[in-house]
């Protein structure tokens, strides 16, 4: 691939837009839905309740046979704003074996690996990418103070996630399937994780409802 070839080539879906704590799209030809989820918060235009409601009529108004949830630049939040997106997602069409998928790496922490680990339970999600930076149960929160001498600002997380079992001591959630992104990768702009959940035959369509 030359350096005209490259720079004319389509950025990666996981790359159009990592300011947007939340968006989707459908991958053309592929009867899929992509959900970028970036970050856990309230979007002011679309709080994150609302946008679920509009992604699951999304999924069933158009028959979307697979959901791949991208968690790849999810790094925290607030966790009670989850249960409407997971919960959804648990309850959707979607939710068998080999239609939906969860990317997860390096980035996804705090209130981003609670809704790894929610879907994780509560799902029959297959995980695709890199292992995360912590495990499903983790101290987080961020509490800011000064100390007192010398007036640096620290954070110290003070509060025990116990999302998964308790018996759980995994320090970090390990995809199914090891897919890291590479220098070549990423020079090409490809997405290997996304490109190998969509290489993935569907499973026969009986299994939906």
């Amino acid at each position: 691939m030359t350096l005209e070839s490259r720079a004319a080539a389509p950025v990666p879906l996981a790359r159009r837009d990592l300011r947007a704590p939340y968006w989707f799209t459908d991958v053309p030809g592929t009867r899929t839905v992509y959900l970028a989820f970036n970050s856990v918060v309230d979007d002011p235009a679309e709080p994150l309740a609302r946008f679920a409601a509009r992604l699951l009529r999304h999924i069933d108004s158009t028959k979307a046979e697979r959901l791949i949830v991208d968690l790849r630049a999810n790094n925290g939040g607030n966790s009670r704003l989850l249960q409407p997106l997971t919960d959804g997602i648990a309850a959707s069409r979607v939710n068998r074996p080999g239609r939906l998928f969860v990317l997860i790496g390096r980035y996804t922490y705090s209130a981003g690996m609670n809704a790894a680990t929610f879907l994780e339970r509560h799902t029959s999600a297959v995980f695709v990418g890199e292992p995360t930076p912590s495990g499903p149960n983790f101290v987080g929160e961020s509490n800011l103070f000064r100390l007192p001498n010398s007036g640096v600002s620290v954070s110290v997380s003070d509060m025990f996630w116990q999302s998964s079992w308790p018996f759980d001591t995994r320090l970090w959630m390990a995809p199914r399937h090891y897919v890291p992104p590479t220098h070549d990768a990423l020079a090409r702009r490809r997405d290997p994780a996304l490109d190998a959940i969509l290489a993935t035959p569907l499973p026969p369509e009986r299994l939906l409802p």
